[in-house]
């Protein structure tokens, strides 16, 4: 059983990357995470959920915010939303609705939401999100510390 994992989800495509940028700028600042990228899983993210005690759930969001702007939702809140502020079509909360079902949730997990601009194919992340990921690595990195289980 891991003890803690941070999952960075999203895609090739242009802002949508962030979550995978942002995870991998962790992999430093947080020895001993078990660090995963995921393109896009669907009910693939029950699978990575398992056998894990605390998770970091780092994804693109969309909110309407400023690019670069980071939202901490709990595994509470996710499971109580209709709508997933995820910009996958079978979103995160879906995902950890089936998981819930399933038994398959850590005991600790956050969803660390980053706004994301333009997800345009071909392209990699814009110069907003690249300027923040530095600044978006360090409070991810807190957040990971604040993790109980970690």
């Amino acid at each position: 059983m891991s003890r803690g994992r941070i999952i960075g989800l999203g895609s090739p495509f242009g802002d949508d990357r962030i979550g995978w940028a942002a995870a991998a700028a962790l992999a430093p600042l947080c020895p001993g995470a078990e660090i995963i990228l995921l393109d896009r899983p669907g009910a693939g993210l029950v699978h990575a959920l398992a056998g894990t005690v605390a998770v970091l759930l780092v994804d693109g969001v969309r909110s309407g915010a400023s690019p670069g702007t980071l939202h901490r939702l709990a595994l509470a809140d996710l499971l109580e939303t209709a709508d997933s502020p995820s910009s996958h079509h079978f979103g995160v909360a879906d995902a950890l609705g089936l998981a819930a079902a399933l038994g398959q949730l850590p005991a600790s997990l956050v969803l660390a939401g980053i706004t994301i601009g333009e997800v345009d194919v071909g392209a990699g992340l814009s110069p907003a999100l690249e300027r923040r990921l530095p600044d978006l690595a360090e409070a991810l990195a807190a957040e990971w510390r604040r993790l109980p289980a970690t």
